[in-house]
């Protein structure tokens, strides 16, 4: 007996809950329309940020845009296309840094997670990455040379 009362029981609360959801719903919202949708803008424009060093004893350019990295290149030196969550990238900075505190060097970096389609134009897959001077045509070769101190001096130097 007291099992069929369960049931019922059951089956009122399921039919009150059906009465009390249905009255509780909220009303449905109009079809889009023109007036709801915003009005197309001109596209914003990021400001052109000059590269900054990174503050400390280092001299390591800190590049903003890839239009930053092809004229910071332009003038030679190198650049490193990192990730600030690469484990790579994290290890190679104290080489990176001591490098750029030698003599006649010309060091740069640049988030390369920033700028999806300058990865592709340059077939950058991985990181870090260490582009050097180009030949003035967009494309710069990649430097597949040692990550210590010394090697990337050597590649660093300018006049």
């Amino acid at each position: 007996m007291s099992f069929i009362v369960w049931i019922l029981f059951g089956a009122l609360l399921a039919i009150l809950g059906v009465l009390v959801l249905n009255k509780q719903a909220p009303p449905s919202l109009p079809p889009p329309t023109q007036q709801y949708l915003p009005t197309p803008t001109a596209p914003m424009q990021a400001p052109q940020v000059p590269a900054k060093h990174v503050s400390g004893p280092n001299k390591v350019a800190l590049l903003a845009t890839s239009e930053e990295v092809k004229t910071f290149l332009a003038s030679g030196g190198l650049v490193m296309v990192y990730a600030e969550w690469c484990g790579h990238c994290k290890a190679m900075m104290p080489a990176l840094e001591a490098a750029s505190n030698e003599p006649n060097t010309r060091i740069g970096k640049f988030d390369g997670t920033k700028d999806q389609k300058f990865m592709q134009e340059q077939g950058i897959r991985g990181f870090p990455t260490i582009l050097l001077k180009g030949t003035g045509e967009g494309e710069f070769p990649k430097y597949n040379g040692g990550r210590d101190k010394d090697s990337l001096v050597s590649v660093a130097r300018i006049a």
